[in-house]
């Protein structure tokens, strides 16, 4: 997949592609940080997203999650995504205040 003419510039830019792709899901244990991505200089495209009723924080970089500190995906469908515009390519964990889920896809740099 080629991603290019990113809206919103004056210019025409060539994205980064990538053709790997892995899909997973995590469940999570109540009041636990759980790391859901490594840090991966090959990342080219992730998206998380809550399948759970209730709130999920994610956080990115070396520290675990923390309740309410970081990324809040709020209910059931909630998500968040990572591209070009917002490369992060650290580590990215998870934390939920009951026992939830989440699901996730990572794309690598081809």
């Amino acid at each position: 997949m080629t991603i290019g003419n990113v809206s919103g510039t004056n210019e025409s830019s060539t994205m980064q592609k990538f053709d790997r792709c892995i899909n997973r899901s995590v469940s999570l244990m109540p009041n636990t940080s759980t790391q859901i991505l490594a840090a991966n200089d090959s990342r080219a495209y992730a998206a998380i997203i809550n399948n759970s009723s209730g709130m999920i924080t994610i956080s990115l970089g070396d520290t675990p999650a923390a309740l309410k500190q970081g990324i809040l995906l709020i209910a059931k469908g909630s998500s968040f995504e990572i591209s070009q515009s917002n490369l992060f390519t650290g580590k990215i964990f998870a934390i939920a205040g009951n026992a939830a889920e989440l699901s996730f896809v990572e794309c690598t740099a081809s």
